[in-house]
């Protein structure tokens, strides 16, 4: 629910609630504060698998943002605006836990953050348990920014960064301690800023990320 707040998504929800007390009580007590009949009221229990209701131990949890946009403030640099709005196209979140095998999945873009998508998977203890620091994790995350300028909200004053961005990375390790490995490339890169005299263009750029290493196996400016 703090997540949810933070967001500033929360009120978008009708009579929610985030908890995890048994699904029959929920639903009854939902209908009452809505005031509604049970006989007129048809309950739809998205997804394949079902929570303690149920038969079967697992959870599915699914977020699509159909409108509105979401804003970010703690990382803008902007000292006209304390707020920066991500301009979202679509953004669509899953996560799943079937026993004791938890996965996520996720589809985020924005005019103002480019286009994110990812899969995870992890190994809980137990069926009854979250994933813990130890549990082994698997997936990866591919990104693509057609022009970093829309960056500029997230530079220091001055600084403008343009070229497109390409990641494909593979994520291993283990929860505690994410590995990701795989090839950031930069094509068409620029970098300027006209107080301080730098203009750089028509650039490229190969970061490689071994773990928790990064090297640069190419990099060129004019």
């Amino acid at each position: 629910a703090h997540g949810l707040e933070a967001l500033g998504i929360w009120e978008l929800f009708v009579f929610p609630r985030i908890n995890w007390q048994p699904k029959v009580a929920q639903i009854r007590d939902l209908i009452a504060s809505a005031q509604l009949l049970a006989e007129n009221v048809l309950f739809v229990d998205e997804g394949s698998m079902r929570t303690s209701a149920g038969a079967a131990s697992g959870i599915a949890l699914c977020l699509h943002i159909l409108r509105g946009d979401l804003g970010v403030s703690g990382l803008v640099q902007d000292p006209t605006s304390t707020k920066q709005a991500l301009g979202l196209t679509r953004a669509w979140l899953q996560v799943r836990a079937e026993g004791a095998a938890w996965s996520a999945d996720a589809d985020i873009a924005g005019v103002r953050l480019g286009e994110f998508t990812g899969h995870w998977t992890a190994e809980a203890p137990s069926p009854a348990s979250l994933p813990t620091l130890a549990s082994p994790l698997h997936g990866s995350i591919k990104a693509h920014v057609a022009d970093m300028n829309i960056w500029g909200a997230w530079l220091p004053p001055g600084w403008r960064l343009g070229g497109e961005l390409r990641t494909d990375l593979t994520l291993a390790g283990r929860w505690g301690d994410p590995q990701l490995t795989g090839d950031l490339t930069l094509d068409r890169l620029s970098v300027r800023n006209a107080l301080e005299g730098v203009y750089g263009h028509d650039g490229q750029a190969v970061i490689r990320l071994t773990g928790d290493q990064a090297r640069i196996e190419r990099f060129h400016l004019v």
